[in-house]
């Protein structure tokens, strides 16, 4: 069973391993409609290859190994006493019981453990069919949820749709009640559905969604969604197979966005639609079974291919389709039928093996193999650059927002691979960028910001005060020939991208220069950009008398969240002077100015640093030291504060001890208690259990001799009402327990005294 599970395992990661080297070698440049085809047919390969296996004669392929004496085993000089082994000639021969029960344990232990990898795998499947079966259950509901669109202008355009996508069948158009993503799923009934703000789209939105929504009909998506959950469900333990599921989404939405510029939508306008339908209905969870238009997740990478007017969007056609059908049925049809058979090599017969051990010689030792040299340490183990960094690909995709300090915007950029950095930049510094496009109607829009190191360019839509698009770098020619001027490497192109990023140019050079910095590397000039050292950094920092003289620890200071409003905090509530590891640690410790404040409105001012770091560190916040007060400790010196913090005394705490007619207690009295496990759940049902609340002392008492609300409620129901505590914890010292107290009180003296049943459990009875 095993080797059935591993030779289908090793069977589907080669069916998916020559899908991928298709995409990635042959199909590269190629349209997404074109991959997306390849990576369906992969999991339709894989879903079948067990059907296909079990259902075609195997196919034995011959695998030869090294033969194995299993008839005898050398080992000279062997004593044995068991009658199952036989010693001749110097060779131990296991005769057949021995074997039998070796096998046996094998095949035992075998057993045992498919059974837990089968049970196993059988979880995880009945687990996502449980994620399918829900996933139709919320499809069955929204649709419940929702009304069929009977609007003319909806209907004519659907139909106007329906034409230019060549979609034949008809096709259900429903109006969802939720604010959800538009949505087309079914797979007998073609089904779109729009949300219900869908009513004050403009038309040119409007076409966009259904011929979104209708390329995923028309292509059969809802069906490869299927076909993937369904795969993922049954090889949930293949992570290739999820990745391969991941792909067939990207290449899905990619394929249906070339499909609708194809048919002459505006790529900038379509843009546009994506970026504000992502932003305002993108928290919508769609479930598994559909396909929905815009997620966030995937938005850099369409926004990137559907502003690339050089893209390849060409639709594979019936011929390719079938082509490629043939051409997976004869990579799937033999590996199916595959089996390997292990096939031992001739070897010498059992009696040019068997030596006696009398007569064997000891083979004289091998001379000790010469030391191999070492290896030169590498570029980077000596310190130096090394010769190749791994290059960014660009261009890149970029976000813009407002901004809360007037004449900025945010801007985030991200790069490939997975690199994304956002800083809030002057709108001044980037030219031909217009502030009222943030505030208008939007539309497309380009703009440029230039750096030392070279210029970044900006394209793309804005659409309700945010914009989104593409962005490309061109490096300064002179850059590298001036940074190897001042003493530094030449950067290549991606150096200088990232230099440009972050605004390293020569009057951060300078500026290290006049606080008297080391020379840094031009690594540790890309890490200072990378991790938002700055030039207004470097010059805040310096200013503040933060002279640190190496960018690393400017670096380090920056990565704690040492910044300068930080600094200037801490300042304006009394705490100056302090060393760059002081900030740090301050930082590390959540002292920031906001908690100084709220301290010192609580009458704890002037409090060194170390004091404050042991307040946050125990836990007392502003919150805590507030609801102390309103329970009547205010202004309490700050150990006692700690301390109480320390012993779980909460205002919540304070305020029960006093409903329970505790009032007028000392913190150490409330300390005292809780540190005695006097809960606020058990004081209250004490209570409540009492015509007269006890003294705190007495319920410490009580809880530590275990005397608590279930065994007063159990005596009182067998009669003992008005006990008083002295003879419940009297009771409880000598382990009477209400058992006890019923089987005892069943005699003919009827309900035993307090005396009495503490003599009886004494004597055993």
């Amino acid at each position: 069973m095993n080797s059935l599970v591993l030779a289908l395992l090793i069977k589907s990661s080669l069916l998916i391993g020559a899908a991928f080297l298709v995409n990635r070698l042959v199909l590269r440049h190629r349209s997404a409609a074109s991959r997306h085809l390849v990576w369906t047919f992969a999991l339709g390969g894989v879903l079948l290859l067990p059907m296909i296996s079990a259902a075609v004669p195997g196919l034995a392929i011959p695998i030869r190994v090294g033969a194995v004496a299993s008839e005898s085993v050398d080992a000279p000089s062997v004593v044995m006493d068991e009658p199952e082994a036989t010693i001749a000639s110097g060779a131990v021969t296991l005769s057949a019981p021995i074997t039998q029960s070796l096998s046996a344990q094998t095949a035992s232990a075998e057993t045992s453990w498919g059974s837990v990898a089968l049970a196993i795998y059988a979880a995880g499947l009945l687990l996502l069919g449980l994620r399918l079966a829900f996933g139709r259950w919320t499809l069955a509901r929204i649709v419940r949820q929702s009304a069929e669109v009977q609007d003319p202008a909806w209907r004519a355009l659907l139909r106007e749709c329906e034409a230019l996508m060549g979609v034949n069948e008809p096709v259900r158009l429903l109006r969802s009640l939720d604010h959800s993503m538009p949505m087309a799923f079914g797979l007998r009934t073609p089904t779109i559905l729009v949300p219900a703000i869908a009513d004050t789209w403009s038309d040119d939105r409007r076409r966009a969604v259904l011929l979104h929504e209708l390329a995923h009909i028309d292509r059969r998506d809802c069906l490869t969604q299927f076909l993937a959950e369904v795969t993922c469900a049954a090889y949930w333990m293949h992570p290739a197979v999820w990745l391969v599921a991941r792909r067939l989404r990207v290449e899905r939405e990619l394929a249906c966005d070339d499909r609708v510029l194809t048919v002459g939508t505006v790529a900038g306008d379509y843009a546009g639609h994506l970026l504000e339908l992502a932003y305002s209905l993108g928290g919508y969870r769609s479930p598994a079974l559909v396909v929905s238009m815009a997620r966030r997740p995937q938005l850099e990478g369409r926004m990137l291919a559907v502003l690339d007017a050089a893209r390849n969007r060409v639709t594979p056609t019936q011929r390719t389709r079938v082509v490629g059908a043939l051409a997976t049925a004869v990579l799937v049809l033999p590996l199916a039928a595959a089996e390997a058979v292990l096939v031992p090599e001739s070897s010498e017969t059992p009696e040019m093996i068997r030596v006696s051990a009398a007569t064997e010689q000891a083979a004289p030792p091998a001379p000790p193999a010469p030391l191999a040299p070492l290896a030169p340490l590498s570029r980077s183990e000596r310190g130096e650059r090394p010769e190749k960094r791994r290059e960014v690909q660009l261009p890149g995709t970029f976000e813009v927002r407002r901004s809360d300090t007037p004449g900025t915007i945010y801007l985030q950029i991200s790069d490939r691979p997975n690199s994304m950095h956002g800083f809030t930049q002057e709108i001044d510094q980037l030219e031909g960028f217009s502030p009222s496009i943030l505030s208008g109607e939007g539309g497309p829009a380009k703009f440029s910001l230039r750096r030392d190191a070279g210029t970044l360019a900006f394209e793309g839509i804005f659409r309700s005060g945010v914009g989104a698009g593409t962005f490309d770098f061109t490096p300064n020619a002179a850059f590298p020939a001036e940074m190897a001027k001042r003493g530094l490497d030449a950067p290549n192109k991606t150096e200088q991208y990232q230099l440009a990023r972050g605004n390293i140019g020569f009057a951060y050079l300078d500026e290290l220069n006049a606080q008297k910095y080391e020379r840094p590397s031009l690594a540790e000039l890309i890490r200072a950009a990378d991790h938002g050292v700055h030039l207004d950094y470097l010059r805040g920092m310096g200013g503040a008398g933060y002279k640190l003289g190496r960018i690393e620890a400017l670096v380090r200071t920056r990565d704690h969240g040492v910044t300068l409003n930080f600094i200037a905090g801490l300042a304006a509530e009394g705490i100056k002077g302090l060393s760059a590891d002081e900030l740090v640690r301050a930082r590390d410790h959540g002292v920031t100015p906001e908690y100084i404040g709220t301290m010192r409105a609580f009458g704890y001012k002037g409090l060194p640093l170390e004091e404050l770091i042991r307040a946050r560190d125990h836990g007392v916040s502003a919150d805590f030291i507030r609801g102390m007060a309103e329970a009547g400790f205010a202004e309490l010196p700050l150990a006692e504060l700690v301390r109480a913090r320390d012993s779980g005394v909460t205002s919540e705490y304070v305020k029960a001890l006093r409903d329970a007619g505790h009032k007028g207690l000392t913190l150490q009295e409330v300390v005292k208690a809780r540190n005695h496990g006097v809960g606020v759940d058990y004081v209250r049902e004490m209570a409540a259990l009492s015509r007269v609340p006890p003294m705190l002392d007495d319920l410490i008492r009580a809880r530590d001799h275990g005397v608590g609300p279930e065994f007063v409620k159990a005596m009182r129901e067998l009669g003992y009402t008005d006990l008083p505590l002295e003879d419940l914890v009297r009771l409880r010292d000598h382990g009477v327990s209400a058992k006890f107290v019923r089987e005892q009180n069943t005699g003919p003296r009827g309900r035993l005294s307090v005396d009495e049943l503490v003599r009886r459990r004494n004597r055993g009875m």
